[in-house]
């Protein structure tokens, strides 16, 4: 038996010596300044690491994922922390971001560029004594490609239960403006930047940090819920319909990408804000067309959330034909959980609240300021406003 022990103890010192770093969970070492300092490895698949949003593992210890707002959150204590990450899958626009936070404090947003492999982001250094955590989340949409998180160092400690879950959790099914597309441009008339696009910002995000809520993004620019936008046909073939069902944003057709509602998270509620894209340009679905698709849509939700999780939908900026058919749906619906939510229409100010031909970041204030109250009379929550300080005013 001593000498089990012993050769157990050198064995684990050997490693140390070394620098080991297996995807076992082993302890790395490093020097700097002659000073042996412990780096603790942690595979992405980690239980210590809390995802919010669908996500994908692989027998590697990697965790995939390409939803806008996706986000995890890692406690630890220690000096630094870093990520590997990489890009998966070809990205349209051949970069992408991330927000990141040390403490609830903004750190500078991460960009990834689709051509870098596997690279090593450091998230935070020089940090001091006592318990860390750190925040990572997608802050562009799925579009500009899958990324893949590998694995993370923690520099002089060790990594800690995660976060709890606040208990409480909206999903967003929408196009453009639950992306954030503009929301950091400078001008009304500014061209689309991947850099100026902004989850965070909007009022999605806003509407789940006021309810002290983790949140979901089911969100693609350009979507419908029966017409993409510049589609010269009333119904295009993949809209928000088709695409809500997926893992991944850019999965559609791929049976095995079927999101398994069975097993994954459930949300206490449901924001619906479409209807933008399907009547913009001059080709137009039917009242029938688009209700009817509407209507699949709130069928999808209570086949796989429930018949009681409240679904709140919201009528776009551009108002009229869409904005009518919302109305009549929800007022002609037998489904006592199915709610008008408000009307963005007219609410806007061209001058001040328009980035990139979309919501910048007073437009999407003013939308979730006007939604917050009409959850809370739906759901009967309270709101915390004291949650909602991340990332603008920071």
């Amino acid at each position: 038996m001593a000498y089990l022990k012993i050769t157990a103890l050198a064995i684990l010192m050997s490693m140390i010596a070394c620098g080991a770093d297996g995807n076992d969970g082993t302890n790395e070492a490093g020097k700097p300044g002659g000073k042996e300092v412990k780096v603790e490895f942690i595979p992405a698949t980690s239980p210590m690491i809390r995802y919010v949003g669908r996500t994908e593992t692989a027998n590697d210890g990697s965790v995939s994922f390409d939803w806008t707002g996706t986000y995890l959150m890692l406690r630890f204590t220690g000096s630094a922390v870093r990520m590997e990450i990489s890009s998966g899958r070809e990205s349209n626009y051949k970069e992408s971001f991330f927000n990141v936070w040390i403490d609830g404090v903004k750190r500078e947003k991460m960009r990834i560029t689709a051509a870098e492999g596997i690279v090593d982001k450091v998230l935070a250094a020089g940090l001091g004594e006592g318990v860390h955590t750190v925040r990572v989340q997608r802050c562009t949409e799925g579009r500009e490609g899958c990324f893949t998180i590998h694995n993370f160092h923690i520099t002089g400690g060790s990594v800690l239960a995660p976060p709890p879950s606040p208990g409480r959790h909206i999903e967003f099914i929408g196009d453009s403006h639950s992306c954030g597309y503009g929301v950091e441009a400078p001008a009304v008339d500014s061209p689309y930047a991947v850099s100026e696009e902004n989850c965070d910002l909007t009022y999605a995000c806003h509407t789940a940090r006021a309810f002290g809520a983790d949140y979901t993004l089911i969100a693609h620019s350009g979507q419908g819920a029966v017409r993409n936008y510049g589609d010269s046909q009333p119904v295009s073939a993949v809209t928000m319909r088709e695409r809500m069902m997926y893992t991944r944003d850019n999965g559609p057709g791929d049976p095995a990408n079927m999101w398994n509602f069975r097993i994954g998270y459930k949300p206490d509620a449901v924001v619906i804000m479409l209807g933008e894209n399907d009547f913009s340009g001059s080709v137009h679905p039917s009242k029938a067309q688009f209700t009817t698709a509407y209507l699949e849509i709130v069928e999808r939700i209570r086949v796989n959330y429930g018949e009681t999780v409240p679904i709140i939908c919201l009528g776009p900026k551009r108002g009229g034909n869409a904005l009518a058919c919302i109305q009549d749906m929800c007022n002609a619906s037998d489904d006592a959980h199915l709610h008008f939510g408000v009307s963005v229409a007219g609410l806007l100010d061209n001058g001040t609240d328009i980035a990139a031909g979309h919501p910048n970041r007073s437009g999407q204030r003013k939308i979730a300021d006007l939604l917050i109250p009409r959850i809370a009379t739906i759901t009967g929550w309270e709101t915390d406003k004291a949650t909602d300080i991340l990332p603008q005013e920071l």
